[in-house]
């Protein structure tokens, strides 16, 4: 880039160009050190994406959790798992999972993924509060079960 610069009085005009600068970096987001993802990958275990190192910084960053059940040879958004943290669902058990973070400037938007976790670990259900009974145990009585409660969250009770 260089600017010229026109003068003029009543004995004429005259035109001096500076020199060239540049070339002018542009200003659109760089993602310099992959976003990272923490926490332990099993049902109901909370997963945490750090947005990475951006140049220079976004305005702002958004998320996409996704899965990935081909050892990541394809990946597929995770409905609704948009921000910086999630828990997978009985759903992702044996998945991998990874986030992807978009910087995002007046310039446009840059998308990094972390790297892919293991796989989503099974958990098996564990009683929190044990199955009762209520009501009268005699002939002709009702009797009601209550299930209790369990970990993780997801789990179901037959």
């Amino acid at each position: 880039m260089r600017v010229a610069v026109t003068a003029a009085n009543s004995y004429g005009h005259g035109t001096g160009t500076s020199a060239a600068v540049g070339p002018i970096a542009s200003a659109a987001r760089v993602n310099t050190v992959a976003p990272t993802v923490t926490g332990t990958p099993a049902r109901g275990t909370a997963l945490t994406v750090s947005q990475g190192t951006w140049s220079p910084a976004a305005s702002f960053y958004t998320y996409q959790w996704q899965r990935s059940t081909n050892s990541g040879a394809g990946w597929a958004n995770i409905s609704g798992a948009s921000s910086s943290s999630y828990t997978p669902v009985v759903a992702h058990e044996t998945a991998q999972l990874r986030a992807m973070v978009t910087g995002i400037n007046a310039y446009g938007q840059v998308s990094a993924a972390s790297a892919a976790t293991k796989a989503v670990a099974a958990v098996p259900p564990v009683n929190t509060t044990a199955p009762s009974i209520t009501g009268t145990a005699s002939a002709g009585s009702t009797v009601t079960a209550n299930s209790g409660a369990g970990a993780p969250a997801g789990s179901t009770f037959a």
